[in-house]
């Protein structure tokens, strides 16, 4: 490792989001085939179905605050917005534990009794996950990428813990997941307190203000949380839990090139936050660099997938092979458009957000119910839709030239670069011939 290499990884940047979304893929790689292998594709779709919507239940209750508070962040102090932010989640816990009774008595109603009960659990404690959420948007926006990373790994080094735990001891059940992820959740929003370094005691922000900005992002929020996880828990009971398990299994292989979208948008969020609506600059060079490392990526998981996923997985997941292709395929729009939404929230532009995951989450949903003839290959197909379609609006919102998503060796180098150290920085600040806000002049 050069002299140079090094120093740039002595400060804080991006190149930690993207070590700590590789350890948690590599994480989530060594947890999900002992899952698979102890429980079966059935309860593999069981706990894929539960704990997806144990992930969308708080960005249900959050009501778009974490964005909110991301974006004062990356302006200003955020420390009474992060306290205010804290004391709505807890307001909001009986109406999480009203929503898990009611998920209860129907998504999950063909669920064994101890499933239904740790359901119950998960859900009902799901407004925890608001608490991290905000204080990850803090650190993001405050480019304190190493806290990120901590962060980053807490939820994923418990998991697979208690799992380890429970293969070891031949108990591995779909409910004792379910649970130990639970438990992730909370020593997560534990070290998100820690590192946001923001007391509960203190001056808070108004909840009026907070609410009515946070609900500018709502819509946005609560779409992209779903058009991620509400397949897998639609799939459960519409498609059955083994065409569940298999659409789990390529979601999670197609799901590593987030690495790259998480990585960016993280690095680009505040400048492109401080060049405004009207800027594009910024909001160019995450969009061309997304799409251009998300084909390579996908590519190379396209070459290894039908080798990785039998051996990872067990071969009770060979017929999972073809959806993971269907699955890579819309990676790469699901990448871009990760950015995109990313880059409006950042400029503040909250209803683009909102229309660009609402329209694509519309056709998922759409397209998961006509396709279920077609088990896990249809709801695949369902997915990439999808996300290809949240993609096109939000660029459209964006005003983005078709030249900007066009991938180019140029924009894979500048995007590595963009990995390892701050975005706007130094000579990895992209050109504008003079011009701020204005693309290159060859675009």
């Amino acid at each position: 490792m050069s002299g140079s290499f090094r120093s740039k990884l002595s400060r804080d940047s991006p190149a930690y989001v993207v070590a700590g979304q590789l350890t948690t893929s590599a994480l989530a790689l060594v947890t999900a085939p002992l899952i698979a292998r102890a429980i079966g594709p059935d309860g593999r779709g069981v706990t894929a179905g539960v704990i997806s919507a144990a992930y969308i239940v708080p960005i249900l209750v959050g009501l778009g605050v974490p964005s909110e508070v991301r974006r004062l962040a990356a302006q200003d102090d955020a420390s009474e917005a992060l306290r205010s932010a804290r004391r709505l989640a807890m307001l909001a816990v009986p109406v999480s534990v009203l929503l898990s009774v009611a998920l209860v008595a129907s998504v999950f109603s063909g669920l064994t009794p101890p499933e239904k009960l740790a359901a119950g659990i998960a859900i009902g404690v799901a407004p925890i996950g608001v608490l991290w959420m905000c204080d990850l948007g803090v650190l993001v926006a405050q480019q304190r990428y190493r806290a990120v990373f901590s962060l980053q790994i807490s939820t994923p080094m418990v998991l697979l813990v208690g799992v380890l735990s429970m293969t070891a001891a031949g108990h591995a059940t779909p409910e004792g997941v379910i649970l130990v992820s639970s438990a992730g959740t909370l020593v997560t929003a534990i070290c998100g307190q820690v590192l946001s370094r923001v007391h509960w005691r203190g001056e808070a922000a108004g909840w009026h203000t907070l609410l009515k900005r946070g609900a500018t992002f709502y819509g946005a929020n609560l779409a992209e949380a779903a058009s991620n996880r509400l397949s897998q828990v639609v799939t459960l009971p519409l498609y059955g839990s083994f065409d569940a398990g298999l659409l789990s299994v390529a979601m999670t292989v197609s799901g590593l090139n987030l690495v790259i979208g998480q990585a960016l948008g993280a690095g680009y969020f505040r400048p492109i936050a401080r060049e405004g609506p009207e800027g594009s600059r910024f909001t160019r060079a995450s969009v061309s660099e997304a799409s251009s490392l998300a084909l390579l990526a996908s590519a190379g998981l396209a070459l290894c997938a039908p080798l990785l996923v039998p051996f990872v997985f067990g071969e009770g997941f060979a017929a999972a092979v073809p959806v993971v292709f269907i699955c890579l395929a819309g990676s790469l729009p699901m990448v871009v458009g990760f950015v995109s939404s990313s880059a409006l929230v950042a400029k503040g532009l909250g209803l683009g957000a909102t229309a660009s995951q609402v329209l694509g989450l519309s056709a998922q949903l759409v397209l998961l119910l006509t396709l279920v003839r077609f088990g896990a290959v249809g709801a695949a197909i369902a997915v990439t839709t999808g996300y290809a379609i949240q993609a096109l609006i939000a660029l459209c919102w964006l005003r983005a030239r078709p030249s900007w998503v066009v991938p180019r060796p140029r924009s894979f180098v500048t995007g590595v670069r963009s990995l390892v150290r701050t975005p706007g920085s130094g000579k990895n600040t992209p050109t504008n011939n003079g011009s701020t806000g204005q693309a290159d002049a060859h675009e």
